[in-house]
Formats: structure tokens, sequence, C-alpha cells
């Protein structure tokens, strides 16, 4: 069990993605603004990622009767709530029905960035979307191995 855990074979892309993560809230700035963007775009990139793969999950449990927990709706419930206008998600079957709470928003739509915080904020989204990309690559390239 703990080598599954710890062992760069299985596990090494969980481990950089929070390295990763973890890095870029220290080195983004103090600015709140920025860190502010930087967990949204986690917030949301958590709710892409597994609203599409809980809908997969959902397939593999009714034609082979396993639960995969970590890619399915437990998770996704788990992963939905945001900074602001957090709403529980009840119902996790469409994408389209889960949102972050931000939209309606009009302080943070409104809300006035200098143009090096907006260049930061799309620097840091840019950074985060690249970790989750290089993280699900390597899970996919790792399961490939596995069959």
């Amino acid at each position: 069990m703990l080598s599954f855990l710890w062992s760069d074979a299985t596990n090494r892309h969980n481990r950089k993605l929070f390295h990763n993560c973890t890095r870029l809230v220290h080195t983004c700035g103090e600015d709140p603004a920025v860190r502010f963007a930087m967990i949204e775009t986690v917030e949301e990139t958590g709710l892409i990622v597994f609203s599409a793969t809980s809908a997969l999950v959902r397939e593999i449990t009714k034609s082979t009767g396993v639960e995969l927990r970590y890619f399915g709706n437990y998770h996704l419930v788990l992963e939905t709530g945001h900074l602001v206008n957090q709403e529980e998600a009840s119902n996790c079957d469409e994408l389209n029905e889960l949102k972050c709470g931000c939209e309606g928003d009009e302080t943070l739509k409104n809300f006035p960035l200098t143009e090096l915080q907006y260049n930061q904020c799309i620097q840091v989204v840019d950074a985060v979307a690249s970790y989750f990309t290089e993280w699900l690559d390597g899970i996919y390239n790792m399961m490939i191995q596995c069959n």
C-alpha cells in the first residue's frame, strides 16, 4: 500500500501537481487578486475534470459494478466549492448545472485590475492549466502502460 501511495511509478503526477500549485501560491506574489485568480482556476479546473470523469465513471460502474470513487460523483461534489457564492453541488449529472458562483457577481465581474495584475493573472491561469494538463497526461500514460 505504501509503495502505491508514494512510488514514482504510481503517484509522481499527483505529487508534482500538488508541488507545482503550492509553489505557485508562494511565488505568485502578495497580490490577493492574483492569488484569487489562481485558486479559482484550480477550483474551476477541478469542476471540469471531475464533471467529465464522473460521467465516465457512472458508465463504468453501470457496466462492471466497480465504483471508482476518486474520479466519480463523490469527489466531484467535494471539488465544486469555490471561494465565493458557494452553492452545494446536489446534482452532479450535468456540467452545465454546476457553476462556480462568480457568474452573477457584479463585484467580481467589474473588479478593477492594473495592467500588471491582469498580466500576472493570465500567467497564473496559464500555469495552472499547464500543471493540470501535465497531471492528466501523466495519469493517462500510466493507465495505458498498465494495460
